[in-house]
């Protein structure tokens, strides 16, 4: 039991190894199998900015650490700072599932924050301003901090989905920058308060296999123009 509820980390066995489970207040969240659209969300948010060097990347929520290790794994990547709420995860991915994703926590480019996402991009904007400054301002912003906007595990995830939210998503990046925002269902008031703040939000769909089955997630992408 921890300040954020019940979390555990349960191993299962499965034909090729085993498979290591997250779970939250009795509802899964993510495995060490299905990692691909963790893997498209890092893709598709750093597919805007290929090309610019020294790049300066948010991931909020850590999950196992898969959607971190793409960023890392990507050309011109310099900083990444892990934004993830619950502490005892942090240690879960330092410890007993270090060695899923490439022991990502060890990474030198790598800055864990314990905090909630929400607060610390509202943190990072200065009072008044349109954007943070240069050198603390984002290439690429990556959120998978619950099941989507409309399917929360953590009631308090409502507010970086919600408007102010979203406008402090967009403050915290650099011009040219890009958000992208991982979703367990479509959520189509979430695309509209997306488009509202950043004038070109779009939604796609990744296709992936689960248990021998076909499971839509849905992406969300912005950029900040200007």
């Amino acid at each position: 039991m921890t300040a954020e509820g019940e979390w555990a980390l349960r191993q299962r066995w499965a034909p090729d190894g085993p498979v290591w489970e997250i779970i939250a207040n009795g509802v899964f969240l993510i495995d060490s199998v299905a990692t691909a659209s963790e893997r498209a969300l890092a893709r598709l948010a750093l597919a805007s900015v290929a090309g610019r060097s020294r790049l300066r990347v948010l991931v909020g929520g850590l999950g196992l650490g898969f959607t971190a290790r793409t960023v890392l794994d990507t050309n011109g990547v310099a900083a990444v700072d892990i934004v993830e709420v619950e502490p005892r995860l942090v240690d879960w991915v330092r410890g007993p599932v270090a060695h899923v994703a490439g022991h990502v926590l060890a990474d030198a480019r790598v800055r864990v924050i314990v905090a909630d996402v929400a607060d610390h991009l509202a943190g990072a904007t200065n009072v008044g301003a349109d954007s943070v400054g240069a050198d603390t301002a984002y290439d690429a912003i990556l959120l998978d901090v619950d099941n989507g906007p409309d399917w929360l595990v953590r009631d308090a995830n409502r507010e970086i989905y919600g408007s102010d939210g979203l406008k402090n998503l967009r403050a915290a990046l650099r011009p040219g920058g890009s958000a992208a925002v991982w979703a367990a269902d479509p959520s189509p008031g979430f695309l509209r308060r997306l488009d509202d703040v950043f004038g070109n939000a779009r939604e796609l769909c990744h296709t992936f296999r689960r248990a021998g089955r076909d499971i839509d997630a849905f992406i969300y992408i912005a950029e900040r123009r200007s």
